[in-house]
């Protein structure tokens, strides 16, 4: 998804902006950025990343993925997902330029047996309705309907949702991509990244991120806005939560998007990111932020 931006807490780095070009950067490169002026070592920054701990601990400085956007140029958001520079993040994601990349670095990194995604087979089009990409002012990208999408039609479902059950590997996921694309490769994957509850179990998460235009569908602020809400199919046409505890399937094959309101053609398909996302993942990651 679009996701609004992690919630930013106060820098006690001094950060070293690396050029926003096509170079690519790696862990390491971002790293030594943030040393700065030299008093603090390698391992002492290394170890305030944090990505090999599990856990949120208030008593460790962290460096949070917001900080790792700045470091990388990322284009800002605030609270409500509106950028500054919205048009420097117009950039509209293609099989090309970002899934084949996000796809390669996944099965890079993540053992086979653990990827929600096939090896062979990938098609980026998770979309059951025809929908266009568009250059959405104030955020950068969105989707709108291509034809009438009548209530209670299916109109995307997680067929490329990427699934992250340790910190370990999305921080190499993010590496791999970092020195093997460009910095808006990397940007996108940070701001797409949305947490999702593993099982019943108090603190139990992953993180995910698909891997298809399902992660630029927008956020709506009010009831009227939000046409699309994630639903599982539980018989013929009777459809649940995703979030509802009798059904709920765990992980970043949740649910699929459903139309909760006829949506008309050149219409912005938005949804309520609290419906599918779990904020307090990524605190139990150690990544730095209180919710969506």
């Amino acid at each position: 998804y679009a996701m609004a931006p992690l919630v930013r807490s106060s820098l006690l780095l001094v950060i070293a902006v690396l050029p926003s070009s096509s170079s690519a950067w790696s862990w390491t490169e971002i790293i030594q950025s943030l040393i700065g002026d030299g008093e603090r070592t390698e391992a002492e920054v290394s170890n305030e990343f944090r990505f090999d701990d599990a856990l949120w601990d208030t008593s460790v400085d962290e460096v949070s993925l917001d900080e790792v956007q700045s470091v990388l140029g990322c284009p800002e958001a605030d609270a409500y997902g509106t950028i500054e520079d919205a048009f420097g993040y117009s950039r509209i994601p293609t099989e090309e330029n970002t899934w084949s990349i996000m796809y390669a670095a996944y099965h890079h990194v993540v053992e086979p047996s653990q990827a929600t995604i096939p090896l062979e087979g990938h098609q980026h089009n998770a979309f059951v309705m025809p929908v266009e990409s568009f250059y959405a002012p104030y955020v950068g990208r969105g989707i709108k309907a291509a034809t009438f999408i009548p209530k209670g039609t299916l109109v995307w479902r997680p067929r490329n949702a990427a699934e992250f059950t340790s910190v370990q590997d999305l921080r190499h996921f993010l590496e791999h991509i970092m020195t093997h694309s460009t910095y808006e490769v990397a940007c996108d994957a940070i701001r797409w990244l949305y947490a999702a509850k593993a099982s019943p179990e108090e603190d139990d998460y992953v993180m995910c991120i698909d891997f298809d235009e399902g992660s630029i569908i927008n956020r709506a602020m009010t009831d009227e806005e939000r046409n699309v809400k994630e639903f599982i199919q539980i018989g013929p046409n009777k459809l649940v939560s995703s979030l509802d505890p009798e059904h709920r399937v765990y992980g970043c094959q949740e649910g699929s998007l459903y139309a909760t309101r006829d949506i008309y053609p050149g219409e912005e398909l938005k949804m309520y990111y609290t419906d599918s996302s779990e904020g307090y993942g990524f605190v139990t990651y150690g990544l730095d932020a209180t919710g969506l």
